[in-house]
């Protein structure tokens, strides 16, 4: 049975080479770019690599990335870390370094106190293990989808000449039972690619007023996140009541062939959220999207909402786990798409 080395570094320049080998072999959609994402730009601090070697062969045979993540809850910070790319070398996934693998990641929390928590979505397969380690399950994600065109899902159940006649009238009745065609357009909401210094207005706004967990929305963090992200296509909606007025909020999405998903929604009041979704669902509209998606906690605001725009439970969930020193609550956070490993 092969030994393994672990490895605990902030500085992983060394491993390149290795480390996009091994993402080429097991996570064939990752571009290399991401490195040097991760290493740089990232306000909350730098990504912790955890590795595993074959001590003989000096070998990669296993990965796990911790990236810092901060919250803000009663006017306090605390340092947190989403954990992803846990990828182990497929001869070694039965008596292999996963669990050595994840013991490391939680000593940030339960022995070093690097991190306040650290949170993960583990997929089926390393779900067990996840759990074995000391991560405890925090919430319940559902995603829901509006759909737009109905030609595609009609099709499953309809032969394709009738579903192409009747598709129509069905999406006439989802307008007409969604609230964005009673919404009156009021203000200012655009599509923007250029971050200025009214999105820290903003940030700041939210963090002198708002309540419960509140999530690193400070310009450089969107910057970094979604707007320099190597892997993914972001677009923003930004609102603003009028012209001359601050900025009120903004929606991060991304369109993938014909489906729209919202990533994230910044703003402390509802109007603003109203105006950008009655927005994005004209954009997807206007781009011949089939479907646009938005995965919540089930327990908030959210649901009640979503189903007043004609969006229906997709029937997909996920589960989010978490380890943290008993100082902040993540069971209040408004998880959203965003704040997956992405």
């Amino acid at each position: 049975m092969a030994k393994y080395r672990i490895i605990r570094t902030t500085e992983p320049s060394r491993f390149k080479e290795p480390i996009i080998n091994f993402w080429n072999a097991y996570l064939t959609n990752t571009p290399s770019q991401r490195f040097e994402w991760l290493i740089e730009g990232n306000p909350a601090g730098k990504t912790v690599w955890i590795l595993a070697f074959i001590e003989e062969t000096e070998e990669l045979v296993g990965t796990v990335s911790l990236l810092p993540r901060d919250v803000i809850q009663n006017n306090h910070i605390s340092h947190g870390a989403i954990m992803g790319d846990l990828m182990i070398h497929k001869k070694h996934r039965v008596f292999g370094p996963a669990i050595s693998l994840l013991k490391n990641a939680i000593k940030y929390v339960a022995e070093d106190s690097v991190f306040d928590f650290i949170y993960t979505i583990p997929n089926p397969d390393s779900m067990k293990i996840v759990d074995r380690v000391g991560f405890k399950k925090s919430m319940t994600i559902e995603t829901y989808a509006k759909p737009l065109q109905l030609s595609n899902y009609l099709k499953k159940f309809l032969p394709a000449l009738i579903s192409d006649k009747v598709s129509p009238l069905f999406e006439l009745c989802l307008r007409i039972f969604s609230r964005e065609t009673y919404l009156c357009s009021k203000g200012i909401c655009e599509e923007i690619s250029l971050l200025n210094e009214e999105f820290d207005e903003v940030w700041e706004n939210i963090t002198k007023n708002g309540t419960g967990i509140i999530r690193e929305h400070s310009s450089d963090y969107i910057k970094w996140r979604y707007m320099h992200n190597p892997f993914l296509n972001f677009r923003m909606l930004a609102y603003r009541e009028q012209k001359n007025k601050s900025l009120c909020g903004f929606l991060i999405f991304k369109k993938k062939e014909n489906k729209i998903t919202i990533y994230d929604i910044c703003s402390l009041e509802k109007k603003p959220i109203e105006q950008m979704f009655k927005n994005l669902i004209r954009i997807a509209r206007i781009e011949k999207c089939q479907a646009i998606y938005f995965a919540v906690p089930s327990n908030n605001k959210w649901p009640a909402m979503l189903k007043s725009y004609g969006f229906f439970s997709a029937k997909s969930t996920m589960k989010v786990y978490w380890i943290d020193n008993n100082k902040i609550n993540l069971e209040n956070w408004g998880f959203l798409e965003g704040d997956r490993n992405i």
